[in-house]
């Protein structure tokens, strides 16, 4: 069994791999964002309903993704996981600041709460080249 920490390292490290991501995600999970994301229903309820917005974050937005993990700190049961995702988004790079929280359920987690900077990101994504 993992703990929360060790978890939330994997679920950052598999940004950009949806398939990686369901393994690690209760049948029940809830995947909380800030709302004016858009991509994400807040809270996204169901491990298939997160799967549906991962494919789209995933595969249509978000392209070569790699997160690069500057700390990742918990205990048996909550931990946080602070992390850069530098990606390509319509054919330009994107980078961001990220924070998510993750609870543990037994070897997976069924909590997710996911903080970033949302104006940036959407200035990244709607900016003209």
């Amino acid at each position: 069994m993992s703990d929360a920490a060790s978890l939330g390292r994997r679920l950052v490290e598999a940004f950009g791999n949806p398939t990686a991501i369901e393994t690690l995600l209760t049948e029940d999970a809830q995947w909380w964002i800030a709302p004016t994301v858009g991509v994400l229903g807040s809270p996204s309820v169901g491990r298939d309903a997160i799967m549906t917005a991962m494919r789209t974050i995933f595969g249509v937005i978000y392209s070569d993704s790699r997160a690069d993990i500057h700390a990742a700190v918990g205990d048996d049961t909550l931990a946080a996981v602070r992390f850069t995702l530098r990606a390509t988004a319509n054919a330009r790079p994107y980078e961001n600041e990220y924070c998510v929280w993750v609870r543990r359920a037994g070897d997976r987690i069924d909590r997710v709460w996911e903080y970033l900077d949302v104006a940036y990101a959407t200035q990244q994504l709607t900016s003209a080249t």
